[in-house]
Parts: structure tokens; C-alpha cells; sequence
């Protein structure tokens, strides 16, 4: 019992009132009593009772008027009809409308005193499932989740402001149950729809009581948003027939788009968006496979911009960063759909051309390529005019496995700068050591700094 729950005692026997208010209160009961129904009223109007024991018999109305308008004040008020003379239609009427108990008088005070127990303890347990219900009702709304229920063949159910905005709806819009859940299930992505109606199918057949399931749906607006779906099973019958299914349905759409920008960072360049080394590794690799199964070759292209420097360092790195851009934007216009273009920092990148049938397809790919950045690239107020040195490895003959074939692209464009610059040289294996030396060379002349 609710510490200091109060009772309301309506009856205009006064030596009957203090004598059942002494014994409530000695059972820890707050209480009051008055006389009339209309001071009753007043006292339901101005403060909270848990129970009413109200006589039929009043001086100015009769006890069931009284209850029906004191539900009305407060529907939760558990009323126990108490009545000496009245007829059974009467003591029906009250219990039809809401009473508690009927009992007559004269009656055990022990009789009331467990009668007023078992009021109080309804008017509580109603009271709590009130509190939760507004505290649930409170969270659903506070929160960007959106609450529904329906039946196993969605004909009945309900949803919250929260369910129906995530899709678009406005406030003056309105459907029908059955027909929102139609459209909802129409709107899903055909990708999607067969996976998350299984899991309702599997919840209405037993075979499951809850899932949880993330799918595509387009919105009113035929915007495609991501949703969280959590359902569950609250109420089944025997033959899977009449349930109760509830659920609550989240927009994710910009959760699933920030875990998109963090995936697509870990493995693109932030500057160029072009793959990063390694997703570019992971691409080498796939084509590798393929090429030993069907025996054809491959080309990896190592390529660097010459003089790239002196754009730094005379017109400051952000017209660098804006060459940089520029040029992976031309150099994904030489490709093919299948090849693979990727930075590997500073003014460094690497192409892979999978599947080549002949050693003229990737030369000509590298002519394409030495041809168009020749043309000059307008940033600004600057016209700016840079060349770019090649190297070429081919699989299996430069080498069978990825690492081996970048190190000797990688050597064989720089000799390409060795030689000339603004050209492209397909890994021989006596570069290895020209190379070696000619690097080494000029970092011992460049105090430690390879000029490219």
C-alpha cells in the first residue's frame, strides 16, 4: 500500500464516519468525510483519493450521480457503494458503472477495512501502469524512434507522430491502419523487402518472437532512407491467430551515412577521393588471382609528376593540392571502366590495368596519359604546365606478386626521370641497379632529398 493513500467517506451518518475514519487511520490511511455529494465534489476537485466509500442515500443526490460525476473528476477513483435499503437494480447500476464493491449495511468494519485494502491496492496497480504507460509514452516522443502495433495481418494497429514523420508524413496527414502499413510495406527497397516480411512472417508463425533488422524504404518524399526495425511478439494465442505485435522504427540514414564517409576515408585519399594504397593493394591482389586463373597478364603503371616541387614551393601547396586534383581527375579519363587509378601521396599514383591482351594496349594507355597532362591546367590566375615519368610493370613477367611488381614499376619510373622526364619505361632488370645508384647518388647531392 501506498504510504498516506486517502479515503473519502460520503455519508451523512456522522457517528458511522468518525468511527470508520478512526479505523482507517489506524491502519495508516489518510481520510475525510463530509455529508452531501456536493461537498464531495468539491473535495475529489481539490485533492487525490484513491477510494470513495460513498452511501446511495445522500441528502442532496444519490450515490450513483455522485459516482458518475466523481469518475468523471477522477477516472482512476475506486468507489465502494455502501447502502442500507436499496434495491439490487440499484446496487447492479453502481457496479455497472465502475464501483468497486457493494456493501450493505450494517457491515463489519474488518469487512471494510479488507474491502478499502483491496480498492486501494487496484487503484495503485492502475495507477503504476498509468505512470509507466505515460513514462513509455513520454520516452517514444522525447526520443527520434517511432512506436507502432498491429495485428498478424496489419488490419488493426497504431503509430506514433515519431513512425510516421521518420517517413515523411506530416501532421494533417492521415491514413487508415491497414493502409499506411500497405503503403510501408510497398515502400520498402526491393532489395530489402523479401528479408524483412520473412522476419514478420517468422514471428507470426511462431517461429520466432522477436527480430531486429535494418533495410532500405523510400519515404513520401521518395527520399531512400535506412531504418532500424526492433518487433516483438507481446500477446499470442494458441493458434498463432490473434496477436499483438509491437516495435519501434528508427531513422539510421545518417548513422549509416557517417559509417559510409569513415569506410570510404579509411580507404580513399582525402585530397583526390581516388582509392588510397591500401584498397588499391586489395584490388592488385583480386586482379592477380584472376590473372593466374586465366592466364593473362596485367600492368601496374607507376606514375610521378615532374618538377612538382617548384609548384610548392613557388605558388604554395594549396595550388599543389588543386594540381593534385586536377590531375587525378584527367587521369581517370584514360581509363578504362576496369582499370584501377589510385594516389599514393604527395604527386605519386599508381593505375592498374587488369586483363591487357597485348604490351601496346598499356603503351598506348601511357602515351594517353603523357599527352594529356602536357596540356595545361588553368587554377586561379596560373596556367600551370607539368609533365609526368612512367614506369611499367608487367605480371607474370615483372614479377607474380603485388609487392613485386609496384617496387619494379616504381624502379622503372625512375628511370624514366633518369633518362629524360615526360615519359613512360616499360621495368627491365638491369634498371634495378642503375636505379639504386642513381637515387643514392642524388640523395648524397640533394642533402637527403630525391629531386623528382
Amino acid at each position: 500500500m501506498r504510504r498516506n493513500a486517502k479515503i473519502l467517506i460520503v455519508d451523512d451518518n456522522r457517528p458511522f464516519c468518525e468511527t470508520l475514519s478512526e479505523s482507517l487511520e489506524l491502519k495508516g490511511y489518510g481520510t475525510r468525510y463530509v455529508p452531501m455529494g456536493r461537498l464531495a465534489l468539491d473535495l475529489i476537485s481539490t485533492e487525490s483519493f484513491s477510494t470513495a466509500l460513498i452511501d446511495l442515500s445522500l441528502p442532496d443526490m444519490d450515490g450513483v450521480t455522485l459516482m458518475k460525476q466523481g469518475k468523471k473528476i477522477s477516472p482512476e477513483l475506486e468507489c465502494i457503494v455502501l447502502t442500507g435499503n436499496a434495491s439490487l437494480p440499484t446496487a447492479i447500476e453502481a457496479m455497472n458503472l465502475g464501483a468497486y464493491s457493494y456493501l450493505q449495511k450494517p457491515c463489519r468494519t474488518e469487512q471494510i477495512l479488507f474491502t478499502v485494502q483491496r480498492a486501494v491496492e487496484k487503484y495503485e496497480t492502475s495507477r503504476n501502469l498509468r505512470l509507466s504507460e505515460l513514462k513509455m509514452a513520454l520516452a517514444i516522443e522525447s526520443s527520434d524512434a517511432g512506436y507502432f502495433e498491429h495485428n498478424s495481418d496489419f488490419t488493426q494497429g497504431a503509430i506514433s507522430s515519431h513512425w510516421a514523420s521518420n517517413l515523411g508524413f506530416e501532421k494533417n496527414d492521415s491514413l487508415p491502419i491497414g493502409d499506411m502499413f500497405q503503403w510501408w510495406r510497398n515502400r520498402i527497397h526491393p532489395n530489402d523487402r523479401t528479408q524483412v516480411m520473412k522476419s514478420y512472417h517468422d514471428l507470426v508463425n511462431g517461429d520466432s518472437d522477436r527480430f531486429k533488422i535494418e533495410f532500405r524504404i523510400y519515404d513520401k518524399k521518395d527520399r531512400l532512407r535506412w531504418m532500424q526495425l526492433s518487433s516483438r511478439v507481446v500477446e499470442r494465442d494458441n493458434r498463432n491467430k490473434d496477436l499483438l505485435i509491437v516495435g519501434i522504427q528508427m531513422d539510421i540514414t545518417e548513422q549509416k551515412e557517417a559509417q559510409r564517409k569513415l569506410a570510404f576515408m579509411a580507404t580513399h585519399d582525402e585530397l583526390t577521393g581516388l582509392p588510397n594504397r591500401n584498397l588499391f593493394m586489395d584490388h592488385l591482389k583480386s586482379a592477380l588471382a584472376r590473372s593466374q586463373r586465366t592466364r593473362r597478364k596485367l600492368a601496374v603503371l607507376f606514375l610521378d609528376l615532374d618538377k612538382f616541387k617548384d609548384v610548392n614551393d613557388t605558388l604554395g601547396h594549396s595550388i599543389g593540392d588543386e594540381l593534385i586534383k586536377m590531375v587525378g581527375e584527367q587521369l581517370c579519363h584514360c581509363l578504362r571502366k576496369s582499370d584501377i587509378i589510385a594516389r599514393m601521396g604527395g604527386d605519386e599514383f599508381m593505375l592498374l590495368l587488369p586483363e591487357i591482351n597485348q604490351d601496346q594496349d598499356m603503351e598506348n594507355v601511357a602515351r594517353k596519359i603523357i599527352d594529356m597532362i602536357q596540356i595545361p591546367f588553368s587554377i586561379g590566375r596560373h596556367l600551370l604546365r607539368v609533365t609526368a615519368s612512367i614506369g611499367i610493370a608487367v605480371y607474370p613477367d615483372d614479377g607474380d606478386d603485388a609487392e613485386t611488381l609496384i617496387k619494379n614499376a616504381d624502379i622503372a619510373m625512375y628511370y624514366a626521370k633518369d633518362v629524360s622526364r615526360n615519359t613512360f619505361m616499360r621495368y627491365q632488370f638491369a634498371m634495378t641497379h642503375h636505379c639504386s645508384d642513381f637515387r643514392l647518388w642524388k640523395m648524397d647531392n640533394s642533402k637527403g632529398k630525391v629531386d623528382s
